[in-house]
Formats: C-alpha cells, structure tokens, sequence
C-alpha cells in the first residue's frame, strides 16, 4: 500500500504585506500504532540535524532548476542550523517544535519556524505532519519572488525532511542521508 502524502497549497493574498508570514504545511500516513512510533519519534539519536542539512540543499537545487539556469547541482549551496526547542507529548500526540536557519550570511535565507507533529489516525495508521512558516526575505521583492519561485524551495526541502524522518519511523533506524 503506498502511503498518503499530501500538503496543503499556499494561500495566494495579492494583498499582504511583506513581513506577512507564508505557510508550508506537508504529512504523509505511516502504517503502525502511535504509542511505537512515537517512542522512535521521540528518541534522543533521531538525527534531525542532519536531515534538515540535507533537505534544505535537495530545496537549492529546485531553485537552481527552476530559477538560476536549469543547473542538477545547486548553485548556492547553504548549511543550515536545526533548532530543536520543545517536544510536547501526550497519549495522543508528540509535537516536536523546531526552527532551520541557514549558517553564515543569512540575508536571502529565512528562518522557518515549525512544528513536527506525530498523532495516530488509527489503531494501526499514524500521521507524520510538518506544519511552518516562513517570512521571505528582501521585503516586497522577497515577496515577489516567493510568490514565483522561493515557496518552491520551502516545499521541497519540507517534503524532503518529512519524508526522511518517515522513512526512519518506518525502518525504525537511522537514514543514510547520501
């Protein structure tokens, strides 16, 4: 059985201002009781850093494709920092909140703050769900250009993410994150 994904798209306010934040929502459905993948889940050696890493460049390279010359390797290639800040868990529900920011110069790099949710659908079905916001950088311009091409990039490296940590709630081990 293939899994479910899905997300939700962007609202499209011509009317916003620029420091308006943007929306990115992203979950898939995992086969398996909550209460064992959320143990996984809620591991301290779930190595979220480096997915986030990785999930933010597969984004770059969606921008060099679409935006900068049609180019398979990323033009611009940024390290970002994961933030884990609290996780909240209860019977029915591990909420992990988190923030990516990229390292060094971060003037065209936003700052996604996030909340990584595991709940279960089921008795054997569990939703893995990203739930972010973002606020484009560079003002209207910013705007403009996420409205064309950057939320893209937010979508991919979230879809990216989600789908990693999903495949390590479904193995129940490490990713190889090459």
């Amino acid at each position: 059985m293939r899994p479910a994904m899905g997300r939700l798209p962007m609202a499209r306010d011509h009317t916003r201002s620029s420091d308006t934040p943007v929306f990115v929502k992203y979950y898939t459905h995992l086969e398996g009781p909550f209460s064992e993948l959320a143990s996984v889940f809620s591991a301290r050696d779930f190595p979220l850093n480096d997915w986030a890493t990785d999930a933010y460049r597969d984004g770059e390279s969606l921008t060099a494709r679409i935006g900068m010359g049609g180019s398979e390797a990323p033009l611009v290639a940024k390290t970002v920092e994961l933030h884990l800040e609290d996780r909240h868990a209860s019977a029915d529900r591990v909420v992990l909140s988190m923030s990516w920011t990229a390292t060094g110069p971060t003037a065209l790099f936003p700052r996604m703050d996030a909340d990584l949710i595991i709940e279960p659908l089921g008795p054997d079905l569990t939703q893995l769900s990203f739930q972010g916001s973002y606020v484009p950088p560079l003002g209207v311009a910013g705007m403009l250009l996420d409205r064309w091409v950057l939320h893209r990039v937010a979508e991919a490296s979230v879809k990216n993410l989600v789908d990693r940590v999903a495949k390590a709630l479904r193995t129940h081990e490490s990713v190889d994150t090459e």
